[in-house]
């Protein structure tokens, strides 16, 4: 089996994203987008403590919402300009949520930019059974 074959098929038993998502709020999607967005260096959530690799958390904070922002404004093309947006709103909704859902869709093309899609598939997993 070759490799895109393999992340396709973790892939399909991986929970995409359903609900919009915005600062303030507390819900284990919050802490799987934390893990999403702290796969690749330029849309991480934190260097260290809270949101952090392995450390992600339920709420999202000041923190995920600046992640939030660079990846919207990373993505733009297809994430604000069919808004006619040109920054970021921090708010996951619509074609935020729907950028993400294509990536992890896609996990060839996104994790070959970021990090490797076995490493996230393994870090959700865990922090999703143990819920840490």
């Amino acid at each position: 089996m070759k490799k895109e074959e393999g992340l396709k098929s973790a892939l399909a038993d991986f929970k995409l994203f359903t609900k919009y998502l915005k600062r303030g709020q507390i819900d284990f999607d919050v802490k799987r987008l934390q893990i999403f967005l702290n796969m690749d260096p330029d849309t991480r959530v934190a260097n260290t403590d809270a949101g952090s690799p392995g450390k992600e958390t339920n709420y999202f904070g000041t923190l995920t919402y600046e992640a939030v922002v660079k990846f919207q404004e990373k993505y733009a093309k297809d994430v604000l300009t069919p808004w006619g947006l040109t920054t970021g709103t921090g708010y996951a909704a619509k074609t935020t949520i729907g950028k993400i859902n294509e990536l992890l869709k896609t996990p060839e093309i996104y994790f070959n930019q970021a990090n490797s899609f076995q490493n996230f598939l393994e870090l959700s997993t865990k922090q999703l059974n143990t819920g840490k």
